[in-house]
């Protein structure tokens, strides 16, 4: 999944499936929202911002999060960064924890997210498109402004803020901090795999592409939760 070279690092494979063309995956719908809104006009432009946020604190560690309404779905607008099990900073150094927040493996990630929050499914993934355009107008409108290589950023023109915090592969290496975002869905295709949301950036891509694909779940990726 080492994307600076387009291909798979060693240990890994991303099939690039779309996640709308699994339907017989198992997957967990109950919590879904309503599909859809329709298209949503930006809530964020230049230096006007009237998208709607509130916060939620993790009674956990009383670590507090921003979180933005998106449609009919109110998602955290920040990174995951509670410390579980099988979860790690980028580098191992609590600094990329508190910039990118920490990177999961799906089964930590699956328990992750605090209470009255989950690991998004299908459905909810796909509502959250559907409500911006589509895959790849996701990939611009809800990256961040900053922090992506060669200044490939996005117009967070819904106030999602998806920053780059690169991957764990299942041998320890920390890959593509600043080229990607990878976050895991809640559902698996078998007992290796399960489904991950990809957001990329490189020199050769302008836009990128954002589609779910199939990952190891002992890699470890970034979490964003939705509210149940």
């Amino acid at each position: 999944m080492n994307l600076l070279s387009l291909n798979a690092s060693a240990g890994v494979l991303a099939l690039a499936i779309l996640f709308s063309a699994c339907a017989d995956d198992s997957d967990s719908s109950s919590n879904a929202p309503e599909s859809s809104v329709g298209l949503l006009k930006a809530c964020k432009t230049g230096a006007a911002d009237n998208c709607v946020y509130s916060s939620l604190t993790d009674s956990r560690d009383n670590r507090s999060y921003k979180t933005v309404k998106i449609g009919n779905q109110e998602w955290m607008a920040e990174n995951l960064n509670v410390k579980t099990s099988d979860s790690y900073c980028y580098n191992d150094s609590a600094e990329y924890c508190e910039k990118y927040g920490r990177l999961y493996e799906w089964t930590a990630a699956k328990e992750a997210c605090p209470h009255g929050w989950h690991l998004p499914n299908k459905d909810e993934w796909l509502a959250l498109f559907a409500s911006v355009g589509d895959s790849s107008s996701a990939n611009l409108d809800l990256k961040s402004t900053s922090g992506w290589i060669d200044n490939l950023n996005g117009s967070d023109a819904y106030g999602f803020s998806m920053l780059p915090g690169g991957f764990r592969d299942v041998g320890g290496t920390y890959i593509n901090e600043k080229h990607v975002a990878f976050f895991w869905s809640s559902v698996d295709k078998d007992d290796a795999f399960a489904y991950y949301l990809s957001f990329v950036s490189t020199s050769s891509i302008k836009q990128g592409d954002s589609s779910m694909k199939l990952d190891y779940k002992k890699e470890a990726l970034s979490v964003r939760c939705v509210k149940d």
